[in-house]
């Protein structure tokens, strides 16, 4: 009998996925979920504490652990924030959520990953080495050895970088949307559906002034709110708008330039990119043309699609404790995964 205990530590949503594996029986599958926490932003090291501490908590109180199977633990939690410069911290905070649940937080229970691992490790399958390429609310292309990221490129945030992700794309059309209501840009069919979105009546009976309604609601909350429009931009884009055609093609153009960069030298070295995001991983223009790019630029390398990240997690937690989950238990796991 082992536990292996996968989590993913994310900006939107905590997940903890608990597999006890049984010799000869089904495993017993549980799920744990807590409000998003980054240990860099908002509440930080507190938020990231309480909501692991829930999610955690949530997926091995049904397995009813004794003294004995709380030490035969095996876990991997992938945590955004978790390079470098917030290792230390995060690193913290499991292991204090650890002991309060009395699970081991020695080097061979318990390991601390980045999330760009575990995305890596949700679509690579058995590949340790390969190229993660993830687009969803931020952007990065990441180089993967031993299952560990050694390189990146991008990833530095809105105002920095972040190109093709999913805000990056509201923002271009919030941009082309004022640059036509200020007559510097040309017409595009972004301008009244953003409008709309943002809740701005644009009509010529209301004698406003669209482009201050557009600086007022662009500016009324965070930056990553906006971020629910970066759909209006791939349907514009379908639809046939050229302004949104060419935001789609700068950021599947920066998209597959990263991930080329990444994987620069003998394709050979590299079996897999992962494409991990709602961007990619959904149905729409930029993971149509990411996925032509990289075929046209790295037409020897396999490209797969990330499932969860907590799967990730909870298939680095399998690795490490030398043992093999019986594939119907791993299908059971993604679909409790998938579960609301």
């Amino acid at each position: 009998m082992r536990l292996l205990l996968g989590v993913d530590v994310g900006g939107t949503s905590v997940s903890a996925l608990a597999v006890m594996a049984l010799p000869g029986a089904p495993a017993t599958i549980s799920v744990g979920r807590g409000p998003g926490a980054n240990i860099n932003s908002g509440g930080g090291a507190r938020d990231v504490r309480a909501s692991l501490h829930t999610a955690v908590a949530e997926a091995v109180r049904p397995l009813a652990l004794d003294d004995a199977a709380r030490q035969g633990v095996s876990a991997v939690v992938g945590a955004s924030g978790a390079a470098a410069a917030g290792r230390d911290r995060i690193v913290a905070v499991v292991s204090d959520v650890w002991t309060e649940l009395g699970l081991p937080t020695d080097a061979g229970s318990l390991d601390v990953s980045t999330d760009l691992e575990i995305a890596f490790a949700a679509g690579s399958g058995d590949d340790a080495d390969g190229v993660l390429l993830l687009a969803g609310t931020g952007a990065v292309a990441a180089r993967v050895r031993s299952g560990h990221v050694v390189r990146r490129r991008d990833g530095m945030g809105w105002l920095l970088g972040d190109v093709g992700s999913g805000l990056w794309l509201a923002l271009e059309a919030v941009r082309a949307s004022a640059a036509e209501l200020d007559a510097r840009g040309p017409r595009t069919a972004l301008t009244p559906i953003v409008l709309h979105a943002l809740g701005i009546d644009a009509g010529p009976d209301t004698g406003a002034d669209p482009r201050q309604a557009l600086v007022a609601a662009a500016y009324a909350g965070p930056v990553a709110a906006l971020g629910r429009l970066a759909p209006l931009v791939s349907q514009a884009a379908d639809d046939g708008d050229a302004v949104a055609g060419a935001i789609v093609a700068r950021a599947v153009a920066a998209l597959v330039s990263d991930a080329v960069a990444m994987a620069a030298g003998d394709q050979d070295d590299v079996p897999c990119v992962v494409l991990a995001g709602s961007v990619l991983t959904s149905v729409g223009p930029v993971s149509r043309g990411v996925r032509a790019g990289l075929g046209h630029r790295l037409p020897r390398v396999a490209v797969r699609a990330a499932t969860a990240p907590v799967l990730g997690a909870l298939h680095l937690a399998e690795r490490r404790a030398d043992v093999s989950l019986d594939p119907l238990d791993v299908e059971r796991a993604a679909a409790t995964v998938a579960l609301p």
